[in-house]
């Protein structure tokens, strides 16, 4: 029998199909290859300097502080200023706070200058190689403090945009009220500079200035 017409039409129609279903399912399997895994949990407890749990945890200054067993807690708020430079090295680690310039000069950082060194477990950067090799010089507990004993240089409170939600950008930022504020993009900072009453809220660099300011 010759081939008619609506055979042929039920062909291609059989062979779009096929195409339409090798499309989606490559379409579902690059997806896949997309999705990035969940970062795995990692904290150092900032009292005994054990890996911290997720279910030891305290708020500390309006942020998450972990630490490796439940008596570890009572030890710090004891006298929580002892630990400081610890408590600074976990929210680093754990995303609480976010570095947006040199810690040791507070300078900005490019792609070009800017070197990436390991500190107390994790990496941070510096301005430049003369920066790099002054914490090359340095050892153990000196190394650590060099660069997280202070926030005021190298990291904010802010890790997230007040506006989106979604991680700072360093190169986005106003001064507001003597105070620095970082964005995700351009137009997040041009919303915030529109209205800044409905974002100071999400600002804990504006709440730490107003303790400080009632001590």
């Amino acid at each position: 029998m010759k081939p008619t017409r609506l055979t042929g039409r039920f062909a291609l129609l059989g062979l779009l199909a096929v195409v339409a279903a090798t499309s989606i399912a490559a379409e579902q399997k690059g997806e896949k290859k997309k999705a990035k895994k969940p970062a795995e949990f990692k904290a150092t407890c900032p009292v005994l300097g054990e890996l911290a749990e997720k279910d030891a945890l305290v708020m500390y200054r309006g942020k998450k502080l972990y630490f490796c067993c439940q008596s570890c807690p009572d030890i710090f708020n004891a006298t929580p200023r002892v630990y400081t430079t610890a408590v600074h090295r976990q929210w680093f680690q754990t995303g609480e706070i976010a570095q947006v310039a040199c810690p040791l000069k507070g300078h900005d950082l490019d792609d070009v200058l800017s070197v990436a060194v390991a500190v107390g477990g994790v990496k941070v950067k510096v301005c430049c190689p003369g920066c790099a090799k002054k914490l090359a010089a340095l050892k153990g507990d000196k190394k650590v403090a060099a660069v997280f004993a202070s926030l005021g240089k190298g990291f904010t409170l802010q890790s997230k945009c007040p506006v989106s939600g979604k991680p700072i950008d360093a190169a986005h930022v106003v001064t507001f009220r003597k105070q620095k504020v970082w964005f995700c993009c351009p137009k997040c900072k041009k919303a915030f500079l529109a209205n800044p009453k409905k974002y100071l809220a999400k600002l804990p660099q504006l709440k730490a200035k107003k303790k400080a300011k009632k001590k």
